[in-house]
């Protein structure tokens, strides 16, 4: 399942990827983390509890930047588990940065992501909403900590 978008900053590029490299900086934008450790510049752990349609979940996920390119581009990939239902997943998430001034940074993302167990059962197209949606609310927790308008492709 792909899931894609982009959003705008009024930040120099360099300053927005400072804050979006910065795992807890960019944790403290999920609502729904629980948790999150850093094992290294390149590693870390985020637990996050959501609701996907009638199905509650929290998701452990191990994650590691694979490429990574200052000040344009980040690709992560990962690997997690739901601990309530035993769901497994895979994601690769990318991230490009591009300056279109030097006060504004257009950002954007694409994640693959493989789910398996029960809450694949969900189904694709409902995960997707979910994720867009909750996607959008970090965005704009982001942009109100840094500034920016929203500007997300569908």
């Amino acid at each position: 399942m792909i899931i894609e978008g982009e959003f705008q900053l009024n930040a120099p590029i360099q300053r927005a990827w400072d804050f979006l490299t910065n795992f807890k900086e960019v944790a403290s934008c999920i609502h729904s983390c629980q948790r999150v450790e850093i094992f290294d510049e390149n590693n870390f752990a985020i637990t996050i509890n959501q609701k996907v349609g009638p199905i509650s979940v929290t998701l452990e996920t191990q994650t590691r930047f694979t490429e990574v390119n200052p000040p344009n581009r980040l690709v992560a990939s990962g690997r997690g588990k739901d601990t309530l239902m035993g769901s497994s997943f895979e994601l690769t998430n990318q991230m490009d940065l591009v300056q279109l001034s030097e006060k504004e940074t257009l950002v954007r993302y694409k994640a693959d992501v493989k789910i398996s167990g029960r809450l694949a059962s969900v189904g694709q197209s409902m995960i997707k909403i979910v994720a867009k949606r909750e996607i959008a609310k970090v965005f704009e927790v982001i942009q109100a900590k840094m500034g920016g308008q929203r500007n997300e492709k569908i």
